[in-house]
């Protein structure tokens, strides 16, 4: 019984507590709601006008608008270049690559190198079977020459030699006052006539113990 009775009086206390709190608390009436509402809604308007402020292009000064109205001229269509359009992502990427990727081919003009042995105006005799041995150790010469000449020198050398009968090259001189080049195609000159030798003997018809020869080794580059 006691035990009913302190429940009861705890119960009773709880409900007085509970209606003081609620009573105190500040009354929300269905109009500030709306209020609240209406403000929410402004708000929330205000905020849609400003986006779309933000997305219209701000006008320049009236002073600069007929500026602003030809640079949008520029930028007609019929204006722009047509670009290439790929039809697949990365198509296009894909043919630059390949391109820088193509071998750069470089033309190279190599100089072409030219020797000669110009015919010698001397005192010899006339005889044709004298000039084809001549032109036969000439041509022996000048082969020789391209295999010695590794430069792109040009100039002109002046030789006398020797030849024996059996074809035997006796003695070989350079002759400077007629010559005109540096030493190395000077080297190259005496290096041929010696590379050549020995030479064939000398025909029948040609009964000569030696013939002296004279020749001009010409070294030329052309372009």
């Amino acid at each position: 019984m006691h035990y009913e009775n302190t429940f009861k009086f705890a119960l009773i206390a709880s409900l007085i507590i509970h209606s003081v709190i609620l009573i105190s608390l500040p009354r929300i009436t269905t109009r500030q709601l709306s209020k609240t509402l209406d403000k929410i809604e402004v708000t929330y308007y205000k905020l849609q006008l400003l986006s779309q402020a933000m997305q219209q292009p701000k006008m320049p000064p009236p002073d600069m608008r007929q500026a602003y109205k030809d640079s949008l001229s520029l930028l007609k269509k019929d204006r722009l270049p047509a670009l290439p359009i790929a039809k697949e992502p990365g198509q296009f990427m894909r043919k630059v690559d390949i391109e820088q990727k193509k071998p750069l081919t470089i033309k190279q003009f190599a100089a072409q190198k030219k020797i000669t042995l110009p015919p010698v105006k001397s005192e010899k005799m006339k005889n044709p079977v004298y000039n084809n041995y001549y032109q036969i150790v000439r041509e022996k010469i000048r082969h020789r020459a391209y295999n010695n000449y590794a430069r792109y020198e040009t100039g002109e050398v002046y030789l006398a030699f020797v030849v024996t009968s059996d074809g035997t090259l006796k003695q070989v001189k350079y002759i400077p006052e007629k010559s005109h080049a540096a030493e190395y195609l000077t080297d190259v000159a005496l290096r041929s006539i010696q590379d050549a030798a020995p030479f064939p003997a000398f025909p029948a018809n040609l009964q000569f113990p030696e013939l002296s020869f004279n020749v001009i080794i010409s070294f030329e580059v052309n372009n």
